[in-house]
C-alpha cells in the first residue's frame, strides 16, 4: 500500500484520513477484551479442563510476586467452615456477567503484578503505560474499570497479596481462580470456634453430627460490640486450662495435673503468658500421640492470648484467629478416647459460655 511500488499514493490530507478509517473498521480490536479465533479455542480448552476461561489473558504470561500485605476492603481468604467463590468469578459477577470487561479487569490485575514484581514496588500509571506499550488514556481507562468493580482499591496490589497468600506455589492463572468470601468482617470468636471444630472432626463424621448438634449457633448480625471477642477468647482460653489438666490425669500424672489446677485463672496477657510456659514444660514429659498433641496446642493458643492487652481490646477478632482456630484444634483431639475427655459434652459447655460473655 505505500512505498516506491504503491498503489495507493500520496495524495491530500483528507484523503489519508479516510484511508486510515476505512483500515480501522477492518482491523481486529487489540486487547484481552477481544480475543483472537485461537485465543477463544485456547479458552474453551481451559474450560474443559476445569479452569474457568476468566482466568487468563495470553498477553502476559508472567506470574507475578508480590510481597505480603494488607489484603483488600470486602474481601478475604476463607477460614476453615467457610465456603469461598473463585475471585475470576466473583470479577464476573461485578461486572454483571460482563465476560469482555471481566477478562480485562482480570488481565489489567496480573499486567500490574507482573510490573509490581519487575520493579520490586508499587508503579505509577504512566509506568504501566510504557510497559504494557499502551497511551496514558488508556491505561486510565482500564484503571477506572478496575476500580468500577473494587470501589475501594486505588490500585490492584491488595488484591495481588490476597491471590499470593492463598499459595504461593500455583501459577498465576490459576491463582485467579482462587476461592474468597466477600465479607467486610472476620468471623467472630464463636463462628470461628465451632467451625474448625467441625472441620477437625471430618474424620469422624458420626461424631462431628453429634457435636454440631450441640453447638451450632446463630450470632447477632454486624459488628461485635467493643471488646467481646477478645474477652471470649480468653474465656476460652481458661477452658483450655481445664482440659489440659484432664489430659494431664489420662496420662497417668496427677502432680502436673495439680500444677495446671492450681495456676490462676486466666483473663488477660499475664496469666495467659505464664500458663503458657507452665503448659510448655508439662507438654514435654508426655510422649508423642493425641495427649501431647492437646497440650502443644493449647501452649499456641495461649502464647497467642499473651500478646494482647486486655485493657485496650482489639476491635475484632482478625489478631487472634490463630488463637482460636489452635483451642478448637485441642479439643477436637478428644476425639481420641484415650484422652477421656466427653467431647459433645465439652463443646456444647464451652459454646454456651462463649455466648454468656457480652
Amino acid at each position: 500500500m505505500l512505498g516506491p511500488r504503491a498503489m495507493h499514493l500520496p495524495g491530500p490530507t483528507d484523503e489519508w484520513h479516510m484511508l486510515a478509517q476505512q483500515v480501522a473498521a477492518l482491523q481486529h480490536p487489540a486487547g484481552p477484551a477481544h480475543p483472537l479465533s485461537d485465543q477463544t479455542k485456547a479458552e474453551a480448552e481451559l474450560e474443559a479442563n476445569g479452569l474457568p476461561a476468566y482466568n487468563l489473558f495470553f498477553g502476559a504470561k508472567e506470574a507475578p510476586r508480590v510481597q505480603p500485605g494488607e489484603t483488600p476492603t470486602g474481601l478475604r481468604l476463607p477460614l476453615p467452615g467457610d465456603t469461598g467463590i473463585p475471585f475470576d468469578e466473583i470479577v464476573l459477577k461485578r461486572a454483571n456477567g460482563d465476560h469482555s470487561q471481566a477478562r480485562e479487569v482480570l488481565a489489567f490485575i496480573q499486567e500490574w503484578g507482573v510490573l509490581s514484581d519487575e520493579r520490586n514496588e508499587e508503579p505509577a500509571l504512566s509506568a504501566y503505560a510504557e510497559r504494557w506499550g499502551v497511551d496514558l488514556a488508556t491505561a486510565k481507562l482500564r484503571s477506572e474499570r478496575f476500580q468500577d468493580l473494587f470501589p475501594s482499591e486505588t490500585s490492584p496490589r491488595r488484591v495481588l497479596t490476597m491471590l499470593w497468600e492463598a499459595d504461593s506455589t500455583e501459577s498465576f492463572p490459576r491463582l485467579l481462580g482462587t476461592p474468597v468470601v466477600e465479607s467486610a468482617l472476620p468471623p467472630t470468636v464463636l463462628n470461628h470456634f465451632v467451625n474448625v471444630l467441625a472441620d477437625r472432626l471430618r474424620d469422624k463424621p458420626a461424631l462431628g453430627k453429634k457435636v454440631m448438634a450441640e453447638v451450632t449457633t446463630f450470632e447477632e448480625a454486624g459488628p461485635s460490640p467493643a471488646g467481646r471477642d477478645q474477652r471470649r477468647f480468653f474465656v476460652l482460653c481458661e477452658q483450655l486450662r481445664l482440659w489440659c489438666a484432664r489430659t494431664l490425669v489420662a496420662a497417668g500424672k496427677p502432680e502436673r495435673a495439680s500444677g495446671a489446677l492450681s495456676l490462676e485463672p486466666i483473663f488477660d496477657e499475664s496469666s495467659a503468658a505464664y500458663a503458657q510456659a507452665i503448659i510448655g514444660e508439662y507438654r514435654r514429659d508426655l510422649d508423642q500421640g493425641p495427649k501431647r498433641q492437646m497440650l502443644v496446642f493449647a501452649q499456641r493458643a495461649l502464647r497467642v492470648a499473651a500478646t494482647l492487652d486486655a485493657l485496650n481490646p482489639a476491635p475484632d477478632a482478625s489478631p487472634f484467629l490463630d488463637g482460636v482456630a489452635l483451642a478448637a484444634r485441642a479439643l477436637a483431639e478428644a476425639r481420641n478416647a484415650e484422652l477421656e475427655i466427653d467431647l459433645v459434652t465439652e463443646a456444647r459447655n464451652t459454646v454456651r459460655m462463649l455466648e454468656a460473655v457480652q
